[in-house]
């Protein structure tokens, strides 16, 4: 009897939902994954092309991808909060 795969961790689910939803492809979230895992010490469980199939035949809103390519983006190179800060002030300027 083959032995059973543990279960995904939450969030190793987040990150296979926010990667979909961002449009990132399977080797971006699995690479991802990888680095985690490694930094971790945790198992490398990547996600399978199946599931990845299945996450994206419900695409986001277009008007919804960009926003949550922004979060992914944030979640693999955090900024501090002086550079959010500036951010948003770059933005309010452009559009006074």
């Amino acid at each position: 009897m083959a032995k059973r795969e543990r279960n995904y961790t939450a969030s190793e689910r987040a990150l296979f939902t926010l990667g979909v939803s961002a449009g990132a492809t399977l080797e971006e979230i699995n690479e991802v994954l990888k680095k985690d895992a490694r930094r971790s010490g945790a198992s490398y469980r990547p996600f399978h092309p199946t599931s990845f199939g299945m996450s994206t035949r419900y695409p986001t809103p277009e008007g919804k991808r960009e926003q949550m390519r922004s979060i992914w983006e944030h979640v693999l190179h955090p900024k501090t909060l002086g550079a959010h800060a500036r951010d948003r002030e770059s933005e309010e300027d452009e559009q006074a």
